[in-house]
């Protein structure tokens, strides 16, 4: 059994915390509430709320490099694939089915049921929130090609890599100011994605990057979104300030520096110890169950509804939601096969002992 890190369970916890924050506030239907109407402390509430919380997804991606790469160099391609890929597989089809059941899939909703199951390998199908899960599966692909060149590359040839790759993060502001190709037509189409951050969880496990400069700049990051707007800038919140952003990418490294820095070779006890492992034991499960809990229940509560102040419900709903989804899934937990369901399975069962 390996030996839990403590900072990757804290990390862990955290990009959960932030997931379900950033879905919490009740949405506000565009076209009967036009968002130049919503007053101005909702309105920043809304911006700030998912600003500060999008280090979550870029958080995930890097945890996963930092655990995955490199892959065994003994371990035959087709094992590491089974292996890695059964614990995704399923909970993405059956939460998918979920999805499609329930009338979540928004994207494709007038789409033919069987048009969206056969796309299922190609896109994701059901609630949004499962985009996550296919881009992990695409990179899960990616591990036993990318790991015999981390077994025996340079530092200065990994920081070459990611330092294209950030360059590829400041195309939303490039773009007034030069004729950029982002297709596959680009000379940096295949150093843009996901995979950088994937790369950058394994970069940061091994190195360090001084917080002198990272603290100062993902300071500077934070007023950005609202300089966008009092400024004039226009940029698209979707393009510059979302997951694939240069201030993002910066809160988000600056985020795992300081949780490495401060826990390293720590640990914890008490209630703060049992909370941290058991929202990281059931981080897939409470990623996957966290928007069918709230809106299919937390949302329609009536005194969760009657709530006047909007950000005072918020988080109401962010407390209620991560309450009820931990004790959902801890139920599960103690299932048969509920590793292929939430991707955990814990030693005591409600009847008898685990074999």
């Amino acid at each position: 059994m390996k030996q839990r890190i403590l900072y990757y369970d804290i990390i862990r916890t955290l990009a959960c915390l932030m997931v379900i924050m950033m879905h919490s506030p009740y949405a506000i239907p565009k076209e009967t509430t036009p968002y130049e109407s919503v007053p101005v402390v909702v309105a920043t509430f809304l911006g700030a709320c998912s600003y500060l919380t999008t280090p979550c997804v870029p958080l995930f991606f890097m945890l996963s490099g930092a655990l995955l790469l490199p892959c065994r160099a003994d371990r035959p391609v087709f094992t590491y694939v089974n292996k890695c890929l059964k614990r995704l597989i399923c909970p993405i089809l059956l939460f998918t089915a979920v999805s499609l059941y329930f009338g979540l899939d928004l994207d494709m909703v007038n789409r033919p049921l069987w048009y969206r199951i056969i796309s299922i390998p190609f896109s994701y199908q059901g609630h949004g929130i499962l985009w996550f899960l296919y881009v992990l599966v695409g990179l899960y692909l990616l591990v036993p090609i990318i790991s015999p060149w981390l077994r025996q590359t340079s530092k200065q040839s990994i920081e070459l890599y990611l330092l294209l790759w950030c360059v590829s993060l400041f195309y939303p502001y490039l773009a007034r100011y030069v004729w950029l190709e982002t297709s596959t037509d680009g000379i940096l189409y295949y150093f843009s994605g996901y995979i950088g951050y994937f790369l950058l969880g394994y970069y940061l496990r091994e190195y360090d990057i001084s917080l002198k400069v990272m603290i100062p700049l993902a300071i500077a990051c934070i007023p950005l979104p609202m300089l966008n707007k009092v400024c004039g800038w226009n940029y698209d919140f979707y393009k510059a300030f979302w997951y694939l952003s240069a201030p993002v990418a910066v809160m988000s490294v600056t985020l795992f520096l300081i949780i490495k820095k401060i826990f390293i070779g720590r640990t914890l006890s008490g209630l703060a110890e049992k909370f941290v492992n058991i929202i990281s034991n059931y981080s897939l499960g409470i990623y996957l169950t966290h928007v069918f809990i709230m809106r299919l229940i937390v949302w329609k509560l009536p005194f969760v509804v009657n709530i006047s102040n909007y950000i005072v419900q918020a988080f109401v709903i962010f407390c209620l939601t991560l309450l009820m989804t931990t004790l959902f899934c801890w139920i599960l937990s103690k299932l048969p096969f509920s590793q292929y369901v939430i991707g955990y399975k814990s030693d005591t069962p409600f009847f008898g002992k685990r074999k």
